[in-house]
This record gives C-alpha cells, structure tokens and sequence, in this order.
C-alpha cells in the first residue's frame, strides 16, 4: 500500500469538499491519522489469509466433541460501498475432525475476515470457509451481528439497525445443522450464569 497516495488522496477528498489544512488547525493531521486508521486498523486483515492463522492445531479430544464455540468476539469491517465501518460481534463455531484450534486462533480469524473492505456477509462465508478448509471442520458455523454507520447515518431520523449475516456449512446436515449452533449460541449466556 502507497502511504503517500493514500495521504494524498484524503487531502484531495478534503478539499474537493471544501476542507483542508489551511482551513481548519483541526486539519493539520487528518490524512495522517486517516491513512493510518485504515491502513493499520480498519484494513488489516487484508493481507492475511485467514486459513493460515489456523495452522496450529491441537488433537482434537478422543471422546469426541460437538460444537466449539467462541461467542460475541467484538469487530469491526468497512463497507465497500460507503467506505463506512459497522460495528459489532462474531460469533463462530465449529465440529473438529481430527484436530482443533486456541481460542486465539478463532479471534485472529475474526479479526483477518473483517479488518478489510468487505461486506458482513462474505466475512461471515470467509470464516466458515476458513474453519472448513483449514482445520477439516465436520461442521462450521457463523453469525455477524453488526451495526452499519452508512444506515444511521444516512437515516439520522433516530433510525438505529443491526444486520444479520450468517454463514454454515456440514459434512452431516443430518447430525450437525445450523440450527443446533444458533441454539447453542442462545443459550450460551444462561448456561454461563452461576
């Protein structure tokens, strides 16, 4: 990525729009601070493919398991068609085969599907694959729950929404469904209680 261009062109969209350095003292560093917010943040995971964060297996528990789960991980992806974040949580799961993954691992897999220009619904198809291929997963599964600033800001009007996009996929559809994972997920937080 051209640092450079990208300053330039945030100071380019500044002025065209009638703002810029020699306006505002407020300015002075808007392209800085707007190329390294995404380059370093809100485009992060651009490079990273995210079935190789998950190279680093355990063996999977011979007693078998069913779903593991890791619920609610914070995110943020930027809108390709706004250039806008959207705020939320993941929540991902998986049946292991022979092996399975840290809890890190799964947040690094969150992270890299959704730190990158890209729509809520293909980060969501991006870590099912990425649990499928790379781990060899019976079954995987993925929820995104997240608020996009694009809606509320262009409905300003007290317009508050959150967007679902899901993902799923099983070698046994008769064992392993989408719906057992939404279930596990539901009632993840009454089992949690003490």
């Amino acid at each position: 990525m051209d640092d450079q261009a990208v300053e330039d062109a945030v100071g380019a969209l500044l002025s065209a729009l009638g703002y810029g350095p020699k306006h505002f003292d407020e300015f002075d560093r808007t392209v800085v601070r707007v190329r390294r917010l995404f380059t370093e943040e809100l485009l992060a995971g651009r490079t990273t493919d995210p079935a190789s964060l998950l190279s680093d297996t355990l063996p999977a528990s011979p007693k078998g398991c069913e779903w593991i789960i890791l619920e609610q991980v914070q995110a943020v992806t930027l809108c390709p068609h706004h250039l806008m974040p959207a705020v939320g949580t993941v929540s991902l799961g998986y049946v292991p085969r022979d092996s399975m993954v840290s809890f890190g691992a799964l947040h690094r897999l969150v992270r890299a599907a959704t730190r990158r220009l890209i729509l809520q619904e293909e980060s969501a198809q991006t870590i099912v694959d990425a649990l499928a291929s790379g781990l060899n997963a019976r079954a995987a599964a993925c929820t995104i729950r997240m608020a996009p600033t694009c809606f509320s800001a262009a409905h300003a009007d007290g317009c508050q929404a959150v967007a679902t996009a899901s993902a799923f996929t099983s070698t046994d559809l008769s064992r392993w469904n989408f719906r057992d994972f939404l279930q596990l997920c539901a009632d993840g937080p009454a089992r949690a209680q003490p």
